[in-house]
């Protein structure tokens, strides 16, 4: 059985991405803490798949776990 190509991982986007540099798509899927939507990225059109968090859930979460140390 011959190996799929997997392509390389390229490293010319650089931090901070902003949310303004994509158009959000439909919602992939969701979770307890957020949900997974489809962009396209506006300057190179590539495809992302991007984690949206509920930061006021996330930051319960954490104040819970240093109460119960």
């Amino acid at each position: 059985m011959a190996a799929a190509a997997v392509p390389a991982v390229s490293n010319k986007f650089q931090a901070p991405l902003d949310a303004s540099q994509f158009d959000m798509g439909v919602t992939l899927g969701t979770g307890s803490f957020g949900r997974v939507r489809f962009a396209t990225h506006k300057a190179t059109t590539t495809y992302w798949a991007i984690k949206i968090l509920k930061k006021a859930e996330i930051i319960r979460l954490q104040q819970a776990q240093e109460k119960d140390k």
